[in-house]
């Protein structure tokens, strides 16, 4: 047992604002502490036995009994109840007793039972006692701001005190308050901030305060809010947007917090939902709200997507950056890239002087940005590999690699393999040489349907938007197969493992689906797509059905 790490978060000889943020920093831990306590206790038959066994236990409970916020949780206020109950054996205490003919540990556990009460700072406290203290709170915090007098270590305390009382319903518009309070001091100090420094010769050393708030919420409250706390999620939830995303442009973990919800309902559909029906269920997305009418929110937003893509590798996260830009008809561009020449000439200068321009700490989520920006314009990619499936056709000669060709192919390789290493010259030799041996049999559609094979994981590096792009640019001009040919060379593309009993790649199926109006466009029969999208259809369903 922790027993001096017990005494510590108890904060013995602190002041009580130290006790209470010590609580709210280790309430998990004290609670896993007393749990553990209480099963050793009932473990013992008699109260001598776990004295015994446990010297330290009357000592830390004592403590417990005298602390001042302790009583305050009714979890804890149970836990440390049941333990000191559990010490002393007082269920086996005889009734009718007195005091002087009960035992030393019956007595000891009624005394610490009194003491837990009486120092409990919340102790007789009714709702309608909470309400009033918190009405009384709330007009002074208005009349602090009012004032000037008001600070935000003076906010981040109250926070403390809310925190560990947030399962009494009275705290809950206090939070809301509170974080009012601390938006409403930090820009009003910022505007002071920006007209002294228009003004330096202010010398008011009283302006120090003013420079240390830039953290609206204390760290506790913003750590469980961003956990999802229940009861926390569900507050922030309630507020209005403009709380939130005025909170958003100082704490980026919260909007993290937002996407990462989205993301958990969007990875919940376990069946293909079309795009216009996957947006209108974003519509009602904070996120949403924000990209269409923030103007500053979209960057980070931006950022953090690409940070949980390069994060988590799951392409569910791509599909949901897809249908959030196509549900606000965003029309954001990341700084850097507005100039992005979509003919593929000089897109590679264009890339290397976004990654390369920004600080060295930032190129790997900078390369990754230019990389997810491309990527979430799949009509770009499909247009540069169809170019360079047609250059290869057209050429009729296994010569037919050139400068042209070249420069599709790089910016293709770079979205497989997006360095400047080695690796990246690697890729491009691998492409190279698997188109040429693909385009060779041309004529043979058993031939194509095993080079297809496999080509996912190996060629394309599991890159399935560029994968499908140049699979279907290739479809779109082989000879006429018959339809199950079509199939099979699709089939082929989409699996990920070289096996007699290749993985069904979802992802894969689910953005052919998506990718739909780039096929539409482009493949010479209707039918046959028609037969490829049902085929695709039932392999979602059965997906679905498994």
């Amino acid at each position: 047992m922790e027993w001096d790490q017990f005494r510590q978060t108890l904060g013995q000889g602190q002041p009580d604002r130290i006790k209470l943020k010590l609580l709210l920093n280790k309430t998990p831990f004290i609670v896993d502490f007393l749990s553990r306590l209480l099963e050793q206790c009932r473990q013992c038959q008699t109260h001598e036995e776990i004295a015994t066994l446990y010297p330290q236990a009357s000592q830390v409970l004592t403590l417990a009994s005298d602390h001042p916020y302790l009583a305050a949780r009714p979890d804890i206020a149970r836990l440390l109840v049941s333990c000191l109950l559990e010490y002393s054996k007082f269920q086996y205490a005889e009734q009718g007793n007195t005091l002087q003919q009960h035992g030393p540990s019956i007595n000891w556990c009624i005394t610490r039972l009194r003491r837990l009460i009486n120092n409990s700072s919340t102790q007789g406290d009714s709702k309608e006692a909470i309400e009033r203290k918190v009405d009384k709170i709330s007009k002074k915090l208005q009349d602090g701001l009012s004032s000037g007098n008001l600070q935000m270590t003076r906010i981040h305390e109250l926070f403390d005190m809310a925190m560990f009382l947030i399962h009494e319903k009275p705290i809950i518009p206090l939070i809301q308050k509170l974080t009012e309070s601390a938006i409403q001091l930090h820009e009003r100090n910022s505007r002071r901030r920006h007209w002294e420094a228009l003004t330096p010769c202010s010398d008011n050393e009283d302006d120090v305060a003013f420079h240390d708030d830039t953290r609206l919420l204390p760290r506790s409250f913003l750590d469980q809010l961003c956990k999802h706390d229940d009861t926390l999620w569900k507050m922030y939830c309630s507020w209005p947007r403009d709380i939130k995303f005025r909170l958003w442009k100082h704490h980026p973990e919260i909007i993290r917090a937002e996407l990462m919800q989205l993301l958990h309902n969007y990875a919940s559909q376990t069946t293909y939902v079309a795009d216009t029906d996957m947006e209108l269920c974003m519509m009602d997305s904070e996120v949403v709200a924000a990209l269409t009418h923030e103007h500053a929110v979209p960057q980070v937003i931006f950022k953090i997507m690409t940070e949980l893509l390069l994060e988590y590798g799951d392409w569910r996260i791509y599909r949901a950056w897809r249908h959030l830009v196509s549900a606000t008809h965003c029309q954001f561009v990341p700084a850097g890239l507005e100039s992005i020449d979509k003919s593929g000439d000089d897109i590679k200068t264009t890339l290397s002087n976004y990654i390369y321009g920004g600080p060295v700490q930032e190129m790997r989520v900078l390369r990754g940005q230019a990389w997810l920006w491309i990527l979430v314009h799949p009509e770009w990619i499909f247009q540069w590999t169809q170019k360079l499936v047609n250059q290869c056709f057209d050429r009729n000669s296994t010569h037919f690699w050139n400068k042209d060709v070249e420069t599709s192919t790089s910016i293709l390789c770079w979205l497989l393999y997006p360095s400047d290493d080695d690796r990246l010259a690697d890729t491009l030799e691998h492409v190279r040489s698997w188109l040429q041996h693909t385009l060779k049999e041309a004529e043979n559609a058993t031939r194509v349907s095993d080079a297809f094979h496999g080509s996912l994981e190996e060629i394309f590096c599991g890159n399935i938007v560029v994968a499908l792009c140049m699979i279907m640019s290739i479809l779109v001009r082989l000879p006429a197969w018959s339809n199950q040919e079509y199939v099979n060379m699709l089939d082929s593309a989409l699996s990920i493992s070289r096996s007699d009993t290749p993985r069904t790649c979802r992802a894969g199926h689910f953005l052919f689906l998506d990718m739909m109006p780039l096929w539409r466009k482009s493949f010479p029969s209707s039918s046959t797509l028609q037969i490829l999208v049902d085929h695709v259809d039932t392999i979602v369903r059965h997906m679905h059905s498994c």
